[in-house]
């Protein structure tokens, strides 16, 4: 069947209203994070927690806070490594088409041995080949 182009255009508003809604809503939560940096003169709020001391209290602000940010990064981490071995599996598919039987669980496990490896460097100085690498491969990306 023909869709009209006026009508395929009247579907895709509301995705366009929710996108922009939750880049305002995203930049409003990041504005008030930077005005409760400092909200007491003297005194600067760069961690989550001390913010929520301040808020809520010494016991209760450090116990509703740091659960609910160990679950962000620890969910973020699982992403970012189950994310990595994924791209290792689809480089090496795409670069060695004949190892395509190997499971994804073992990139991933690569990722994370990689990982851990690049964790053991003293500074970040010395990762400036690895950020070249990102850098370039980010604007190849097709």
């Amino acid at each position: 069947t023909y869709i009209p182009f006026c009508l395929c255009l009247i579907y895709r508003i509301p995705g366009v209203f929710m996108i922009m809604f939750s880049w305002i809503l995203t930049f409003y939560a990041l504005w008030q994070l930077i005005h409760l940096h400092e909200v007491v003169p003297g005194k600067r709020f760069d961690r989550y927690f001390e913010l929520g001391k301040h808020v809520l209290g010494p016991k209760k602000g450090f116990w509703l806070v740091m659960p609910q940010q160990l679950t962000v990064q620890v969910a973020s981490a699982i992403v970012y490594t189950v994310t990595g071995g994924k791209s290792l599996k689809k480089v090496f598919d795409t670069v060695v088409p004949s190892m395509t039987d190997i499971r994804q669980t073992y990139y991933i496990l690569f990722f994370v041995c990689l990982q851990l490896l690049l964790s053991q460097t003293p500074n970040f100085n010395k990762l400036k080949s690895v950020s070249s690498l990102a850098a370039l491969m980010s604007v190849w990306y097709v």
